[in-house]
This record gives C-alpha cells, sequence and structure tokens, in this order.
C-alpha cells in the first residue's frame, strides 16, 4: 500500500497517511493534516528531502508516495507550524502526565449455604474464605499490571515523539547547511572578485598620473598634428578625465568601507551558524532509551508475580473442590488435609505482605519514570522549538545575505564601467601604436606586393619566350607537307599574348612612418619591448638574412600556385626585408588590437597583482616574442616535412599510373599483332593453294616526323593514326585486289 508518512515537529507525533496517489496533490494532503494536526495550511511547512512541498505539485514531484512503511522511514514529510518557529513565538502548553489508577476490587462475602462452612474443624472452615481473598488478590494484580503497561507504552511514545523531534530538528539543520553553503560560496567568490578588481582599480588609479604623464610627453607624428592635435593628451578631454578619476577615487574608498562592513556581518553570521550546530539538545535520548530498556524488568516482574497469584489461587480452589468431595467420610480428619489448609495461611501473608505490596512498588516507579519521561519531552519540545526559532532567524540573516550580495555585485558592476571609462589612457596609445604599426604593415605589404608583381612579369616573359620558340619549331616541322595559307586558316600563325601586370599606387596616403616612431613610443610607455630590444630583434634579423618566421600574409605573397621563383641577391634582399618589417609590424599591431579588445578587468591575474604586470601587452616579456618566432620555424618546419610527405605519395601515384598506361600499352600492341596475323591467314586463304601474296607493312612510330609515318600507311594500304605515347591503331583492310 502506498503511504506517506508524516512527521509533526512540535509534538512529535507520527502520522501515516494511506490510500494517497502519485496524482495527489500537497494542497490536498495538507488539508488532511489540518484536521489531523489543527495547523492551517497557511500555517503548515511541509519538507521532503530538503525540498518544500509545493501545494499546487503533485506527490509524485516529490517521489511521493512511497510502496512501504519501510520506504517511507526513509523519505518521511516534515511538518513545521510557522506559529511555533517565528522568533519570539509562544510556545505550546507543556503535556501533562495521564493519570491510571487500579479500579478497586470489593472482596467478595463469603456464601452461607458453603458447604464447608458445615465442617468440624475451623481450617477446613476458612478454606472458602482464602479463595475468595486469592481470587481478590489475582484480580487486584492484574489492576496493577494494566496500569504499569500503561505508563509503559506511554513512556515509549513519549521517547518516540521525542526522536521524532530530534529528526526534525536535524533536518531543519541540514536545510540551513545547505543555504549557508550556498551563501558561503557566493560570498568567497565576490571577495575573490572584490579584492581582484579592488588590486585593479587601486594600480589604474595609482599610476592614473603616470599615465596621463606618458600621454602628455607623447607627440603625435609630424603627419597628424593639426592645430587640436599635437600629443596624444590632445585625443582626451583632459580635464573631465581628472574629474572622473577623483569621482572614481572616493568611490573606490567608500566601496572598500561597505564591503568590510559587508564581511563582518557575515562573520557573525557564520559564527551564529556554526554555534547554532554546535548546540545539542538536552535530552540525551540514548540514556533514556537505555533507562526504558532497563524498566522493563518490572513488567517481568509484574508478570512473575500475576503467575504466582494465578497459581495459588487454582490450588485453594483445587483443595476446597477436594474437601467437598470429603465431607462425611473419615479422611477428611487426616492430617494431610489439615496440613493443607494450614498451608493457606502462609501463602496468604506472602500475598498480602509481598506481592501485593511490590506491584504496588513497581507501578509506583513505573510511573515516576514516565514523569520523567514527560519532562524530558517538554525540555525537548522547548528546545526543539527554540532552535527552530533561531534556524529561522538565520534563514532570514541569509536571506538578506543574498540580497545584499546581489546589490554590491551589482555595484560593482557600475565600479567597472567607472574604472573603464580611466582606462582609455592606458587604451590610446596601444591602439596609437597599432595604428602606426598598421602603417608600416601595409607600406611594408606594398614592397612586396609590387616586387612580387615584377618577378611574375619576368618569369611569364620567359614562359612566353618559351612558347614562342616551341611554335617556331613546330612550323618549321609542318610547313614542308602543308600550304602555309592553310597553316594560317588554322589560326597557327598567331603568336602567344604579352603578359602586361601593373600595380596601381594604392597606398600613397599611407602616413610616412617608420618603426623607429614605434620604438620611441614603446620607450616612453614604459613597455617591456623597449628600444634596445628591438632594435636587436631588428639587427640580428638583417645581420643573419633569415628572416623570423613569415606570417600567413606574407607567406601568401611571396609564393604561389604557378611560381616558385628562385633567390636573387638583389631583388630576394629587398623583398626579405620588406617581409621582416611587416612581421614586426603585423605581430605589434596584433597584440595591441588583442590588448584592446579584451575587458580591462583582465588585466590583472587571478591573485590581483597589479603594477608592470598589468600594463600593456608591451610589458610582455622579449624572451616571448622570441619562443614565438622559434615555435614559428618549428611549425613551418613541421608543414614542409608534411608537404614533403604529399609529394612523395603523389610521385608514388603518378607512377603507378604511368606503369598502368604502360600495361595498357603492351596489350593494345599484342592486340593489334594478333589482328595482323588474323588478316595475314586471311589473304592467303583467298589467294589460293598457289599464288603467294606478300603484303609488306612498314609502320613507323616517330613523334617528330608524321609526314613520313603518312607516307609509310599510304605505301602499306592500312590507314594510320597517330595517338598520345606512340600509340598506333589499325583502322583500315587491305585493298580489293590482294595481287
Amino acid at each position: 500500500m502506498r503511504v506517506v508518512l508524516v512527521l509533526v515537529a512540535h509534538s512529535g507525533r507520527t502520522l501515516q497517511l494511506g490510500s494517497v496517489q502519485p496524482t495527489t496533490r500537497v494542497g490536498a494532503v495538507q488539508e488532511v493534516l489540518e484536521e489531523l494536526t489543527g495547523i492551517t495550511v497557511s500555517e503548515q511547512i511541509a519538507m521532503c528531502r530538503g525540498t518544500r512541498l509545493e501545494p499546487s505539485h503533485c506527490l509524485s514531484v516529490y517521489e511521493l508516495p512511497t510502496e512501504d512503511g519501510t520506504s517511507a522511514e526513509d523519505s518521511p514529510v516534515f511538518l513545521y507550524s510557522k506559529a511555533y518557529i517565528r522568533p519570539g513565538a509562544c510556545l505550546p502548553a507543556e503535556e501533562v502526565l495521564p493519570k491510571f489508577v487500579p479500579k478497586p476490587y470489593p472482596l467478595g462475602e463469603l456464601n452461607a449455604e458453603h458447604p464447608l462452612q458445615r465442617a468440624a474443624s475451623p481450617l477446613v472452615r476458612a478454606l472458602p474464605d482464602y479463595e475468595l481473598r486469592f481470587q481478590h488478590q489475582q484480580v487486584t494484580a492484574q489492576e496493577f499490571w494494566d496500569v504499569s503497561q500503561k505508563y509503559f507504552q506511554h513512556c515509549q511514545q513519549l521517547l518516540s515523539e521525542q526522536e521524532v523531534q530530534s529528526r526534525t530538528i536535524d533536518a531543519a539543520r541540514a536545510n540551513i547547511q545547505l543555504h549557508f553553503n550556498s551563501i558561503s560560496r557566493a560570498f568567497t567568490e565576490f571577495l575573490n572578485g572584490f579584492h581582484q578588481q579592488q588590486g585593479l582599480h587601486g594600480e589604474v588609479l595609482r599610476e592614473f598620473e603616470r599615465d596621463m604623464d606618458v600621454l602628455m610627453g607623447t607627440e603625435l607624428c609630424p603627419g597628424l598634428r593639426t592645430e587640436k592635435w599635437e600629443k596624444l593628451v590632445d585625443l582626451l578631454p583632459e580635464g573631465k578625465l581628472r574629474q572622473w578619476a577623483e569621482s572614481c577615487r572616493k568611490a573606490h574608498r567608500h566601496f572598500a568601507e561597505k564591503v568590510a562592513d559587508l564581511e563582518g556581518l557575515f562573520s557573525v553570521l557564520k559564527s551564529d551558524v556554526e554555534a547554532l550546530f554546535m548546540q545539542a539538545p538536552s535530552v540525551d535520548l540514548d540514556d533514556l532509551g537505555l533507562l526504558l530498556a532497563d524498566k522493563e524488568h518490572l513488567l517481568e516482574e509484574h508478570g512473575s508475580i500475576i503467575q504466582v497469584l494465578s497459581k495459588d489461587l487454582a490450588t485453594v480452589r483445587k483443595l476446597v473442590e477436594d474437601t467437598v468431595k470429603l465431607l462425611g467420610s473419615e479422611r477428611l480428619s487426616s492430617g494431610a488435609v489439615h496440613d493443607a489448609c494450614g498451608a493457606m495461611e502462609s501463602m496468604d501473608e506472602s500475598h498480602t505482605g509481598q506481592f501485593i505490596p511490590r506491584m504496588k512498588e513497581c507501578t509506583a516507579m513505573l510511573e515516576e519514570f514516565c514523569s520523567h519521561c514527560l519532562e524530558c519531552k517538554n525540555r525537548m519540545t522547548r528546545d526543539v522549538l527554540g532552535q527552530l526559532q533561531l534556524i529561522s532567524t538565520q534563514q532570514s540573516k541569509i536571506r538578506d545575505m543574498k540580497n545584499k550580495l546581489a546589490a554590491f555585485k551589482e555595484v560593482a558592476g557600475k565600479q567597472d564601467e567607472a574604472f573603464a571609462e580611466l582606462m582609455l589612457v592606458r587604451r590610446i596609445p596601444a591602439a596609437y601604436k597599432a595604428a602606426l604599426s598598421e602603417c608600416i604593415r601595409r607600406k611594408a605589404w606594398m614592397e612586396m606586393y609590387s616586387g612580387q608583381a615584377v618577378r611574375l612579369a619576368e618569369h611569364m616573359g620567359k614562359v612566353r619566350t618559351r612558347e614562342v620558340a616551341k611554335r617556331e619549331t613546330i612550323q618549321k616541322e609542318i610547313s614542308c607537307f602543308l600550304p602555309t595559307e592553310m597553316y594560317s586558316r588554322m589560326g597557327l600563325m598567331e603568336q602567344p599574348p604579352h603578359c602586361q601586370i601593373t600595380v596601381p599606387a594604392g597606398e600613397d596616403k599611407l602616413l610616412p612612418v617608420t618603426i623607429h616612431d614605434v620604438r620611441r613610443i614603446t620607450s616612453i610607455s614604459g613597455s617591456n619591448l623597449s628600444k634596445g630590444k628591438l632594435e636587436a630583434h631588428g639587427s640580428d634579423a638583417s645581420q643573419t638574412g633569415a628572416p623570423p618566421s613569415p606570417s600567413t600574409e606574407s607567406s601568401e605573397i611571396e609564393g604561389g600556385p604557378m611560381y616558385h621563383p628562385t633567390n636573387k641577391q638583389g631583388q630576394d634582399l629587398e623583398l626579405e626585408n620588406a617581409k621582416l618589417r611587416a612581421d614586426l609590424a603585423s605581430q605589434i599591431a596584433a597584440r595591441h588590437v588583442q590588448y584592446l579588445e579584451r575587458p580591462y578587468f583582465m588585466e590583472v591575474g587571478v591573485t590581483g597583482k597589479s603594477g608592470q604586470q598589468a600594463q600593456e601587452p608591451q610589458q610582455q616579456d622579449q624572451g616571448e616574442v622570441g619562443d614565438s618566432a622559434k615555435q614559428e620555424v618549428v611549425n613551418k618546419f613541421s608543414e614542409a616535412l608534411k608537404a614533403q610527405e604529399r609529394l612523395n605519395g603523389q610521385l608514388e601515384s603518378r607512377l603507378a599510373d604511368e606503369t598502368r598506361q604502360k600495361q595498357t600499352y603492351e596489350s593494345r600492341i599484342f592486340e593489334l599483332e594478333d589482328k595482323l596475323e588474323e588478316l595475314t591467314k586471311r589473304v592467303e586463304s583467298q589467294a589460293g593453294g598457289g599464288n603467294e601474296v606478300v603484303v609488306n607493312l612498314n609502320i613507323t612510330v616517330s613523334d617528330g616526323d608524321p609526314g613520313r609515318c603518312l607516307a609509310a600507311s599510304e605505301a602499306s594500304g592500312v590507314e594510320y593514326r597517330p595517338k598520345s605515347k606512340g600509340e598506333l591503331e589499325l583502322l583500315g583492310a587491305l585493298p580489293d585486289d590482294p595481287s
């Protein structure tokens, strides 16, 4: 049967709801709980597996109900009342111990008509009285037994309710632990971002005046100077920027103070939550359970006494029956009967002096222990509700901290936007150097482009010269066989066209800037690519004549699919020099453009370090440039090896094609020889027995003199058509007259 187990926090009651389906709404279950617990639906908080149950959802959303009671124990629904967990809420009235009193059983009167009343011996006459007394004692003991059972069961119920309350408080602690861990992670992430942001903003404010001095000390190139623009600082509204810097400085300091206050609030919240977890209930349920188990022997003792009393009652009844049977006989006066009747007195004294008082004592002890359990239950209720109120208070603080974190993150974002304006003092020089480097790159690219065009024109001229010579050679060979007019009408008298390559001057508007201008700006900005390092880089490249790894752009210009020019000392040195300048300018421009594209808050590492490490890309070590050049060389060498492998594969494929073509030619030759042999036999058979016919076929394969091949075919009577690679095809037949 599908069930839902509900544990009520303030009372410790356990409710098992049956006949529920996964499609049952939570709201319907809460209405049933209102009838059972008296907690209105609006005041109920139902939790399962750390999730609050929504009235509009079905039970299946929370994997409820479970298949059986065992599964329900593992996934109970904890029910809390808002009326008791609000801070400062009144506690429910303490429970009162129910009073269980044994029902008095009156002692019955002796029947005067009893047969033993006529016996002569007083011992025999006393037997019916003992029977009544023993019966009264047995009933009295049974009443005490029932009362003790009720007290013991009530103790078990109180202990079970306290265990339920303990589970509810553990579930509430687990829930606040989850929320606190979440807000703790969010606060730690915020603090890390804040310290990183503070380091960057502080460095920007500290270096603002120096950055402004750099702008003021950086003069524009002569070609860019106007009445409004003489230095880089003229590109910015200096006065407004300084006012903005002062405003950012105040906001930076004020925000740091507010975050310090927030840290204090979080520390208090953390201490309160930790203290909440350290607080233990005032009732030790394990000890209470051991005491309850120890009190169980009182019930066992009760049972033993009742068994003795029942046995004695049966004994006296048996004795009375036997004595009645012996009335009027001589055996009634025997000593055995009198001894048995005399033993009843000692048994009665044992019942009234030991057994009944002991049962009263055991019942009183169980009542006292039940009172102790009830006191523990009331203490547990106070502790649980007190802790629930504290948890509710901490939950409210956690929600407030979450809202404050959201507000502080928004303020931090606005601070980033404000300081982004100050970053113009660093981004303007980077953009200016990137633009100058682009001018240098374009100018060098134009030189390379023009140089390659000249080399291409020279190459195409050589190609045309070879074509003219080839056409003249072919014309000389054919002119002796065909008329010139026919040759001309075929269009074979035309000469190959000239290849004219012109490069229009499209870059004359470029600013006449050199790499020295970029070096000068680099040294002023305090770049890590200092002037000396740049000069060393340029001198090494010029002295060795080996360029650094060319960029993709220069590689595309240098070599094309049409030809691969050989190196000449004059032109190649100029092209290599232009390529070096283009690569260097391209690297500088690309680095500064990348610096401009990334967000400014990425300029500080995770540790929040500032200073020269947070400067422009100029501050990268020159060794990185050398390492990148080496890496490019390695990449180029790897690409060359791959190209060589591809070339080897192409050559092997071409060799295989040539081999297959050769085999095709050989098979064709064998086929033609077979046809020739067959034709010869046919002619001999047609000529008759005595006439011998001789057919002379002079087939000459010559790629250089097709005229002679044609003459030979006419003399032999076989049509000839030359094919590629000297292939011959026999298409005709023998003349009609074989003679």
